[in-house]
């Protein structure tokens, strides 16, 4: 860590530009500038003051912001906050020679799964360009680089996790960053201004608006099921008992106001998973039987209730209610996906064993007439793998054996996170609550893939990796004996004799 009169210059310095750029940006009006900004000025004064790489690898991930590169269409901020991490990884060995443990984050069918990307592209190569996203043809490469940027994850995330601190200090600061994008969206929810919308979708930002007005960001569930994971598992995220039923109480509400059906069942199956590990069957059932009344009250509530000024977040209740997935346009959006996934089971019947690739549609904008574009649209979705089913694409880019070894990946370290947490519940509760943690997040996955998420999301190959992370730590006793074993025998401590050290 750099000293602090260094650490107060750099600040000062990154201050100033600052200013300078907001200056700019407000009299000039570049709002996308000013955005920015706000994003990436405190993560620039994080880099100079907090230590290790927990912050920026939370940061990164959760971030939902995509940085505008030109050519590449949303470039994954995460790619660059991974390379970031890398730098300073190779500067810290340059300043510091001591050696440095690595916990590989993979085993050999993790590889074999990224080895069939690579030869799936070397079959058909493409390449960036402004074709994606604003062109008249769609090449595919943004979705070959999210997997080249999930396999970087893979072989470096052991560099910045070496031991159990490092991995509870990435959980809470995930924790935190949650609660900071939560406390940002959840106002802005009720703004029902366009040019909020308008501003910010730019950006990467998946924004709609409910039938009341109201804005709806996608991505704020997703903050609100880790909320609702660490509010479970006290070892975690240490807070008191109170702190952590408004923890949980926030983390359910950011999920009904995001609408999104999908992550409330989500938010059923980890608490149900964590439910089971920490407290045993009697409480497994007590809570399933609380869920199953809940959804009983939802399907009432969403064919009784009146809706005077539309549905707005109660959009939820159309996982239940026919009513309401016909008064929103929750309904429109299974149509919606259905031509996508037709016409991604075409392309599956016709190569099953290594897909087609992304990409080679070429004149993806050419179309004269309304019911031609939205056509064509479906045709650029799934050229690009936004298919809205990360299995059927996976299944139609690489071919349905790519598709089985991924679920064979995740399923068997459900298996083996589910194993451990249950069998170090008494043992070791912080290794358990580590595997619940892993395990709460890992089983939602499925859910996530099958109603929305590509297999190239990096959160999907974060959760693999930091399982097998975890499950290669050492207890804090395992380690020490290992640091005192692997110490040089000149440097073990002598027994002391009787009026002192005995001699050398």
């Amino acid at each position: 860590m750099m000293p602090r009169q260094i650490q107060a210059i750099f600040v000062a310095l990154i201050i100033l530009l600052g200013s300078l750029f907001v200056g700019h940006a407000v009299a000039a009006g570049d709002y996308y500038l000013l955005i920015l900004l706000m994003v990436f000025l405190p993560v620039g004064i994080a880099a100079v003051i907090v230590p290790g790489y927990e912050f920026f690898l939370a940061f990164g991930l959760l971030c939902p912001f995509a940085f505008p590169i030109p050519f590449v269409y949303q470039f994954p901020l995460f790619g660059l906050i991974l390379g970031f991490c890398c730098f300073k990884l190779a500067f810290s060995r340059g300043m510091d020679k001591t050696r440095i443990d690595y916990q590989n984050a993979f085993n050999l069918v993790t590889i074999v799964f990224f080895m069939w990307v690579v030869v799936r592209y070397c079959m058909n190569p493409v390449r960036p360009g402004v074709a994606i996203g604003t062109g008249t043809s769609v090449t595919g490469f943004r979705a070959y680089l999210s997997y080249g940027i999930c396999f970087a994850l893979v072989m470096s995330l052991g560099w910045f996790l070496r031991d159990r601190v490092a991995v509870a200090r990435l959980i809470k600061w995930m924790g935190v960053v949650s609660i900071c994008f939560v406390a940002l969206f959840i106002p802005l929810t009720f703004s029902k201004s366009l040019a909020i919308a308008t501003m910010l979708m730019p950006f990467g930002l998946n924004i709609s608006f409910f039938d009341n007005g109201w804005l709806r960001f996608v991505t704020l569930p997703g903050f609100g099921l880790i909320l609702v994971i660490l509010s479970l598992l006290p070892n975690l995220f240490p807070v008191r008992r109170s702190w952590r039923i408004v923890l949980f109480c926030v983390g359910i509400l950011a999920i009904l106001m995001g609408g999104n059906r999908s992550s409330v069942g989500m938010a059923f199956v980890a608490v149900l998973t964590l439910t089971l590990i920490r407290r045993g069957m009697g409480a497994f059932l007590g809570v399933s039987a609380a869920m199953a009344i809940c959804l009983l009250t939802f399907n009432y509530l969403g064919q009784n209730l009146k809706f005077e000024k539309g549905v707005g977040f109660f959009r939820v209740l159309a996982l239940v209610s026919d009513r309401v997935a016909r008064e929103t346009e929750a309904g429109a959006t299974y149509q919606w996906r259905q031509v996508r996934w037709e016409l991604a089971m075409f392309d599956v019947r016709k190569h099953p064993w290594m897909g087609v690739g992304y990409g080679g549609l070429g004149s993806a904008y050419a179309f004269a007439i309304a019911e031609g574009y939205e056509q064509n649209n479906a045709e650029i979705d799934v050229a690009a793998g936004s298919i809205h089913n990360g299995f059927l694409a996976g299944a139609r880019a690489f071919g349905v054996p790519f598709c089985l070894l991924f679920i064979w990946i995740i399923g068997s370290r459900i298996f083996v996170h589910f194993r451990e947490s249950m069998r170090q519940r008494e043992r070791d509760p912080f290794r358990s609550d580590l595997h619940g943690f892993v395990l709460a997040n890992m089983i939602t996955l499925p859910i996530a893939i099958y109603f929305g998420s590509d297999l190239n999301g990096a959160y999907v190959w974060f959760y693999i990796a930091l399982g097998f992370i975890v499950s290669k730590l050492k207890t804090p006793e395992a380690a020490a004996a290992v640091a005192v074993a692997n110490q040089p025998e000149t440097q073990l401590p002598s027994p002391p004799g009787r009026f002192g050290p005995a001699p050398g």
